[in-house]
């Protein structure tokens, strides 16, 4: 008796409509995550991956480290700007809020 050795990897999803939890090939979820076409949950929900979902895309990667590292390097300068702000300015301010 011949036998059929299939090896299959599963990636577990949830349908946002019906809260159903199902699996889907890898390769295929993969190609839809590419491609942006369409699939369906086993309810018949039409699910689909938005445009570039696919991991990996190096340029979008890039910017979006970019982006992060100016935002966080923004809040850390806006953080140390409201400090200053709420500190005394000159000694006789200091003077004034210490003597209260």
């Amino acid at each position: 008796m011949d036998a059929l050795i299939y090896n299959l990897k599963l990636e577990p999803l949830t349908c946002p409509t019906c809260g159903a939890t199902f699996a889907v090939a890898q390769a295929l979820l993969d190609q839809r995550r590419r491609d942006g076409r369409r699939f369906c949950c086993p309810a018949g929900h039409r699910l689909y991956f938005p445009p570039n979902a696919a991991a990996g895309n190096p340029t979008e990667v890039r910017q979006l480290k970019r982006r992060l590292v100016r935002a966080l390097h923004d809040a850390e300068q806006a953080e140390a700007h409201a400090q200053d702000l709420q500190r005394p300015h000159t000694e006789a301010e200091e003077h004034t809020a210490k003597a209260r």
